[in-house]
Protein backbone atom coordinates (compact mmCIF):
# COMPACT_ATOMS: atom_id res chain seq x y z
CA UNK A 1 0.00 0.00 0.00
CA UNK A 2 1.22 3.54 -0.68
CA UNK A 3 3.03 5.44 2.01
CA UNK A 4 2.32 9.11 2.57
CA UNK A 5 5.17 11.58 2.11
CA UNK A 6 6.03 13.37 5.36
CA UNK A 7 5.05 16.97 5.95
CA UNK A 8 8.28 18.91 5.35
CA UNK A 9 9.04 22.39 6.63
CA UNK A 10 10.99 25.05 4.73
CA UNK A 11 14.15 23.97 6.52
CA UNK A 12 13.78 20.42 5.28
CA UNK A 13 12.80 18.89 8.64
CA UNK A 14 9.63 16.87 9.16
CA UNK A 15 6.98 19.12 10.65
CA UNK A 16 3.40 18.86 11.85
CA UNK A 17 0.81 21.60 12.19
CA UNK A 18 0.34 23.22 15.60
CA UNK A 19 -3.08 21.58 15.87
CA UNK A 20 -1.74 18.03 15.35
CA UNK A 21 -3.16 15.38 17.66
CA UNK A 22 -2.19 11.81 18.42
CA UNK A 23 -5.31 9.72 17.86
CA UNK A 24 -5.79 6.03 18.61
CA UNK A 25 -8.46 4.45 16.39
CA UNK A 26 -9.79 1.11 17.58
CA UNK A 27 -11.35 -1.18 14.98
CA UNK A 28 -12.56 -4.76 15.02
CA UNK A 29 -12.43 -4.90 11.22
CA UNK A 30 -9.76 -3.31 9.05
CA UNK A 31 -8.36 -4.01 5.55
CA UNK A 32 -7.83 -6.54 4.09
CA UNK A 33 -11.35 -7.18 5.48
CA UNK A 34 -13.91 -6.20 2.86
CA UNK A 35 -16.81 -4.30 4.38
CA UNK A 36 -17.99 -0.73 4.86
CA UNK A 37 -16.72 -0.24 8.42
CA UNK A 38 -13.27 -1.55 7.44
CA UNK A 39 -12.95 0.82 4.48
CA UNK A 40 -14.36 3.77 6.44
CA UNK A 41 -11.80 3.26 9.18
CA UNK A 42 -8.82 3.10 6.82
CA UNK A 43 -9.94 6.20 4.92
CA UNK A 44 -10.54 8.08 8.14
CA UNK A 45 -7.09 7.12 9.45
CA UNK A 46 -5.32 7.98 6.19
CA UNK A 47 -7.23 11.27 5.89
CA UNK A 48 -6.28 12.36 9.40
CA UNK A 49 -2.65 11.34 8.81
CA UNK A 50 -2.60 13.36 5.58
CA UNK A 51 -3.61 16.40 7.62
CA UNK A 52 -0.56 15.97 9.82
CA UNK A 53 -2.01 14.07 12.79
CA UNK A 54 -0.18 11.16 14.42
CA UNK A 55 -2.57 8.28 13.80
CA UNK A 56 -2.44 4.81 15.31
CA UNK A 57 -4.92 2.01 14.60
CA UNK A 58 -5.34 -1.02 16.83
CA UNK A 59 -7.12 -3.95 15.18
CA UNK A 60 -7.00 -7.76 14.77
CA UNK A 61 -4.10 -9.30 12.88
CA UNK A 62 -4.98 -10.23 9.31
CA UNK A 63 -2.92 -13.43 9.54
CA UNK A 64 -2.88 -14.44 13.22
CA UNK A 65 0.37 -13.30 14.88
CA UNK A 66 0.60 -9.78 16.33
CA UNK A 67 2.73 -7.09 14.73
CA UNK A 68 3.08 -3.48 13.68
CA UNK A 69 2.57 -2.18 10.13
CA UNK A 70 2.82 1.22 8.48
CA UNK A 71 0.20 2.18 5.92
CA UNK A 72 -0.42 5.61 4.32
CA UNK A 73 1.25 7.43 7.21
CA UNK A 74 -0.70 5.38 9.78
CA UNK A 75 0.84 3.04 12.37
CA UNK A 76 -1.26 -0.13 12.55
CA UNK A 77 -0.99 -2.26 15.70
CA UNK A 78 -2.22 -5.77 14.91
CA UNK A 79 -3.41 -7.96 17.79
CA UNK A 80 -3.22 -11.76 17.82
CA UNK A 81 -6.32 -13.14 16.12
CA UNK A 82 -8.24 -16.25 15.14
CA UNK A 83 -10.62 -16.86 12.20
CA UNK A 84 -14.30 -16.08 12.78
CA UNK A 85 -15.84 -19.55 12.65
CA UNK A 86 -18.92 -18.57 10.63
CA UNK A 87 -17.02 -16.22 8.32
CA UNK A 88 -13.40 -17.45 7.89
CA UNK A 89 -12.16 -14.50 5.76
CA UNK A 90 -12.53 -12.29 8.84
CA UNK A 91 -10.51 -12.63 12.03
CA UNK A 92 -11.27 -11.61 15.61
CA UNK A 93 -8.79 -10.56 18.28
CA UNK A 94 -8.29 -13.04 21.10
CA UNK A 95 -9.86 -11.70 24.31
CA UNK A 96 -7.17 -13.27 26.50
CA UNK A 97 -4.63 -10.60 27.48
CA UNK A 98 -6.22 -7.88 25.37
CA UNK A 99 -6.95 -5.56 28.30
CA UNK A 100 -3.33 -5.51 29.42
CA UNK A 101 -2.14 -4.96 25.86
CA UNK A 102 -4.64 -2.15 25.37
CA UNK A 103 -3.68 -0.46 28.62
CA UNK A 104 0.02 -0.57 27.74
CA UNK A 105 -0.68 0.84 24.27
CA UNK A 106 -2.76 3.71 25.65
CA UNK A 107 -0.15 4.44 28.32
CA UNK A 108 2.72 4.44 25.82
CA UNK A 109 0.98 6.48 23.13
CA UNK A 110 -0.87 8.87 25.46
CA UNK A 111 -3.31 9.86 22.67
CA UNK A 112 -5.42 13.00 22.85
CA UNK A 113 -8.44 11.02 21.59
CA UNK A 114 -9.50 7.37 21.44
CA UNK A 115 -11.90 6.78 18.54
CA UNK A 116 -13.68 3.41 18.60
CA UNK A 117 -15.42 2.08 15.49
CA UNK A 118 -17.61 -0.53 17.17
CA UNK A 119 -18.52 -2.00 20.54
CA UNK A 120 -16.85 -5.37 19.96
CA UNK A 121 -13.70 -6.84 21.51
CA UNK A 122 -10.94 -4.45 20.36
CA UNK A 123 -13.05 -1.31 20.46
CA UNK A 124 -14.57 -2.18 23.83
CA UNK A 125 -11.09 -2.69 25.27
CA UNK A 126 -9.87 0.64 23.86
CA UNK A 127 -12.93 2.44 25.25
CA UNK A 128 -12.35 0.95 28.68
CA UNK A 129 -8.62 1.75 28.67
CA UNK A 130 -9.23 5.28 27.40
CA UNK A 131 -11.77 5.97 30.12
CA UNK A 132 -9.45 4.61 32.82
CA UNK A 133 -6.67 6.90 31.55
CA UNK A 134 -8.96 9.95 31.49
CA UNK A 135 -8.71 10.30 27.69
CA UNK A 136 -11.74 11.55 25.70
CA UNK A 137 -13.42 8.68 23.86
CA UNK A 138 -15.45 8.95 20.65
CA UNK A 139 -17.59 6.09 19.30
CA UNK A 140 -18.74 5.91 15.68
CA UNK A 141 -21.52 3.36 15.33
CA UNK A 142 -21.62 1.24 12.18
CA UNK A 143 -23.53 -1.57 13.89
CA UNK A 144 -26.72 -3.17 12.62
CA UNK A 145 -27.62 -6.62 14.01
CA UNK A 146 -29.27 -7.52 10.71
CA UNK A 147 -25.89 -7.34 8.99
CA UNK A 148 -24.58 -10.10 11.24
CA UNK A 149 -27.44 -12.57 11.02
CA UNK A 150 -26.36 -14.11 7.72
CA UNK A 151 -22.74 -14.57 8.85
CA UNK A 152 -23.70 -15.81 12.33
CA UNK A 153 -26.41 -18.09 10.90
CA UNK A 154 -28.96 -16.97 13.45
CA UNK A 155 -32.31 -18.74 12.84
CA UNK A 156 -34.96 -16.36 11.52
CA UNK A 157 -37.26 -17.09 14.46
CA UNK A 158 -34.57 -15.73 16.82
CA UNK A 159 -33.74 -12.55 14.91
CA UNK A 160 -35.95 -10.32 17.05
CA UNK A 161 -34.65 -11.71 20.36
CA UNK A 162 -30.97 -11.72 19.33
CA UNK A 163 -31.26 -8.29 17.74
CA UNK A 164 -32.76 -6.82 20.92
CA UNK A 165 -29.93 -8.27 23.03
CA UNK A 166 -27.32 -6.98 20.57
CA UNK A 167 -28.77 -3.47 20.60
CA UNK A 168 -28.94 -3.46 24.39
CA UNK A 169 -25.26 -4.38 24.57
CA UNK A 170 -24.30 -1.71 22.03
CA UNK A 171 -26.29 1.01 23.85
CA UNK A 172 -24.67 0.06 27.16
CA UNK A 173 -21.21 0.55 25.68
CA UNK A 174 -22.23 3.82 23.99
CA UNK A 175 -23.36 5.26 27.32
CA UNK A 176 -19.78 5.01 28.57
CA UNK A 177 -18.15 7.26 25.94
CA UNK A 178 -17.88 11.03 25.64
CA UNK A 179 -19.27 11.49 22.14
CA UNK A 180 -21.18 9.36 19.65
CA UNK A 181 -21.32 9.79 15.88
CA UNK A 182 -22.94 7.79 13.11
CA UNK A 183 -22.91 8.22 9.33
CA UNK A 184 -26.54 9.31 8.78
CA UNK A 185 -29.44 11.11 10.47
CA UNK A 186 -31.52 7.97 10.09
CA UNK A 187 -28.90 5.93 11.95
CA UNK A 188 -28.82 8.58 14.69
CA UNK A 189 -32.62 8.34 15.04
CA UNK A 190 -32.38 4.56 15.22
CA UNK A 191 -30.00 4.79 18.18
CA UNK A 192 -32.54 6.95 19.99
CA UNK A 193 -35.30 4.45 19.19
CA UNK A 194 -33.16 1.68 20.65
CA UNK A 195 -32.74 3.50 23.95
CA UNK A 196 -29.70 5.76 23.66
CA UNK A 197 -30.57 9.08 25.30
CA UNK A 198 -27.35 11.00 24.65
CA UNK A 199 -26.57 13.29 21.74
CA UNK A 200 -25.62 11.57 18.46
CA UNK A 201 -24.04 13.57 15.65
CA UNK A 202 -24.51 12.41 12.08
CA UNK A 203 -21.17 12.78 10.29
CA UNK A 204 -21.46 11.74 6.66
CA UNK A 205 -18.90 9.45 5.08
CA UNK A 206 -18.87 11.95 2.21
CA UNK A 207 -18.77 11.42 -1.53
CA UNK A 208 -15.60 11.51 -3.63
CA UNK A 209 -16.69 13.74 -6.50
CA UNK A 210 -13.72 12.59 -8.58
CA UNK A 211 -15.36 9.18 -8.77
CA UNK A 212 -19.03 9.98 -8.37
CA UNK A 213 -20.90 12.61 -10.36
CA UNK A 214 -24.67 12.99 -10.78
CA UNK A 215 -25.95 11.87 -14.15
CA UNK A 216 -26.45 14.89 -16.45
CA UNK A 217 -30.04 16.05 -16.67
CA UNK A 218 -31.84 14.17 -19.40
CA UNK A 219 -29.21 11.41 -19.65
CA UNK A 220 -30.53 7.89 -19.96
CA UNK A 221 -29.84 5.45 -17.09
CA UNK A 222 -27.51 2.52 -17.81
CA UNK A 223 -28.93 -0.90 -18.41
CA UNK A 224 -29.20 -3.25 -15.44
CA UNK A 225 -25.92 -4.98 -14.72
CA UNK A 226 -23.78 -2.44 -16.57
CA UNK A 227 -21.18 -0.26 -14.89
CA UNK A 228 -20.51 3.41 -15.19
CA UNK A 229 -17.10 4.67 -13.98
CA UNK A 230 -18.50 8.14 -13.30
CA UNK A 231 -21.24 6.82 -11.02
CA UNK A 232 -19.33 4.60 -8.62
CA UNK A 233 -19.71 5.80 -5.01
CA UNK A 234 -16.79 5.71 -2.63
CA UNK A 235 -16.67 6.84 0.99
CA UNK A 236 -14.23 9.63 1.71
CA UNK A 237 -12.76 10.59 5.05
CA UNK A 238 -12.77 14.26 4.15
CA UNK A 239 -16.18 14.93 5.68
CA UNK A 240 -15.39 13.20 8.95
CA UNK A 241 -11.70 13.63 9.69
CA UNK A 242 -11.68 16.93 11.54
CA UNK A 243 -15.09 16.41 13.15
CA UNK A 244 -13.98 13.11 14.73
CA UNK A 245 -10.64 14.54 15.87
CA UNK A 246 -12.23 17.60 17.46
CA UNK A 247 -15.21 15.84 19.02
CA UNK A 248 -13.36 15.69 22.32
Amino acid sequence: MPTRDPVVSAGGATAKPDSANRILIAADTFPPDVNGASYFTRRLAAGLAARGHDIHVVCPSSEGPPGIEHDAGVTVHRLRSVPVSEHPPMRAALPMGITGHGARLVSRLAPQVVHAQSHFTVSRCAIRCGRMAGIPVVLTNHFMPENLFAHARVPVRLHGFVGALAWRDMIRVARGVDYVTTPTERAASLLAQKGFRGHVEAVSCGIDLERFRPRPEGARPHAAGSTCPSARPRCSSAASTTRSASAS
